[in-house]
């Protein structure tokens, strides 16, 4: 029963993010007006919070609030990202890798950072997703393949360190 909404809300999720590239709408007004429509649809409670995942304090009050609003997190899902036209190495500079870095792997870390202290007392888990390119490798993408690869080698050191706790990190 439930396993519906939660692939219903995960649908949702995304097709918000596609229909609000082209919707004339803000993506604040959008995500309020998903906002009310997952909490109509009910069971449970949805809360959209805007986020700049490229900004620490964004993502440090995405996590406050929202542990202020449902008292817990059970599950961090570390997935949001970005894959830039395909370029040679050489034709990438290292402010662009930098802000590759930032957003595709930064974030990940912060996120879990902030949302572990929660995790620990639930025994939660994280999730991070992260990408095949990571192992096989793909043309003209080496700072992408190496955000998604760092993901991976990170997602395992933290899966370690968080046993202790009872804290499950995969990706």
């Amino acid at each position: 029963k439930h396993l519906g909404m939660h692939v219903y809300l995960f649908v949702t999720y995304y097709l918000f993010i596609e229909i609000s590239k082209t919707c004339p709408l803000s993506l604040a007004d959008a995500g309020k007006a998903l906002e009310a429509e997952l909490n109509a649809a009910g069971p449970g409670s949805c809360l959209f919070l805007p986020c700049d995942i490229s900004k620490e304090e964004d993502i440090k009050r995405l996590i406050t609030v929202t542990v202020e609003k449902f008292g817990q997190i059970d599950c961090l899902v570390n997935n949001a990202g970005w894959h830039p036209p395909h370029k040679p190495t050489d034709e990438t500079t290292a402010e662009e890798f930098k802000d590759l870095l930032n957003l595709n792997l930064i974030n990940y870390f912060l996120a879990s950072k902030f949302a572990l202290p929660y995790l620990r007392k639930t025994q939660g888990n994280i999730i991070n997703v992260s990408s095949l390119v990571a192992t096989i490798g793909q043309k003209h993408a080496a700072p992408y393949v190496a955000t998604k690869g760092a993901i991976i080698s990170m997602t395992k050191a933290m899966a370690v360190d968080e046993s202790r706790y009872n804290v499950r990190v995969n990706w």
